[in-house]
């Protein structure tokens, strides 16, 4: 006689493997009806010859499978990409790797007159980007410059965590940086790029106006260096000649404002204590 725990377990096992089927023929209907899709584009590309990196199609895929809600798309269905376009194509097509490893790919009715003619354009192009780069570099300097210039006047004194909170980088500066850490101007971007753009734009800000205006790095960075290190005198006089903090005198100038504004708002009360500390209130201590 078959126990019912065993027989609980046979239908619990039959529901998983029934549902672990249906989401596998999701899958695989989603996955056809985009290749389906991808198919047209394929159609223009061999009516409108031109190279392409296959990464761009295989994004192109990959991006169109997402959007008809599947969160995660199987590996192997990048993988075998590349066979099921040759299956179908077959000569109509060609691969090719090249010098960096990636792969393209370019109809195959491409004659050795169009690949002439499109390496004589790109070459035409990059001579007259190479021609105005120093322009464009120079008038890009001045634009960022400018725009850091405007915030000398933006401080308030002695600093306050909400102000140092409230930080922007200027958005040109954000965007240069984003594109010289990416090679595009795309939003999203990993947590490097994001970590590394707020690690050098305070620099920027800090250089262009020559320590006027207080980045919350360059206040902070000395403020943990001293509560951290017994070295602390010539630790920030480095950051400071780095141009990575406020000077050593600096720092004692922002401790000595926030103390004697404490000293000020608790003379009412005749009793000095840090803001965030509440007078009168019980605390317990392990």
């Amino acid at each position: 006689m078959v126990s019912t725990r065993t027989v609980i377990v046979q239908q619990y096992e039959i529901a998983e493997t029934t549902l672990e089927e249906q989401e596998f023929q999701k899958y695989a209907i989603v996955e056809e009806a985009v290749f389906s899709e991808l198919t047209k584009y394929m159609e223009e590309l061999l009516d409108n010859p031109k190279v392409v990196r296959f990464i761009e199609v295989t994004s192109r895929y990959v991006q169109c499978i997402k959007n008809n809600g599947v969160s995660e798309v199987e590996s192997h269905t990048k993988k075998n990409l590349r066979r099921k376009l040759e299956n179908l194509y077959g000569s109509k097509i060609h691969f090719v790797s090249n010098d960096s490893g990636h792969l393209l790919m370019l109809p195959n009715s491409m004659s050795r007159d169009d690949l002439v003619r499109m390496n004589d354009q790109l070459s035409a192009k990059l001579k007259a980007i190479e021609t105005c780069s120093d322009k464009n570099l120079i008038t890009a300097a001045c634009i960022i410059r400018n725009e850091n210039l405007q915030l000398q006047s933006g401080n308030v004194w002695p600093p306050t965590p909400e102000d140092l909170s409230e930080f922007h980088l200027p958005k040109n500066t954000h965007l240069f940086l984003q594109s010289l850490l990416r090679g595009d101007n795309r939003i999203q971007h990993s947590s490097r790029v994001s970590r590394l753009i707020w690690s050098f734009g305070p620099d920027f800000t800090h250089a262009v106006t020559e320590g006027k205006f207080k980045t919350p790095k360059h206040i902070l960075l000395p403020f943990a260096l001293e509560s951290l290190s017994r070295i602390v005198v010539e630790l920030t006089k480095l950051l400071n000649r780095c141009g990575h903090g406020l000077s050593y005198s600096q720092i004692g100038e922002i401790e000595t404002a926030i103390a004697m504004q404490t000293i000020s708002a608790g003379e009412e009360q005749h009793l000095v204590i840090p803001r965030n500390i509440v007078a009168n209130a019980f605390t317990h201590l392990a």
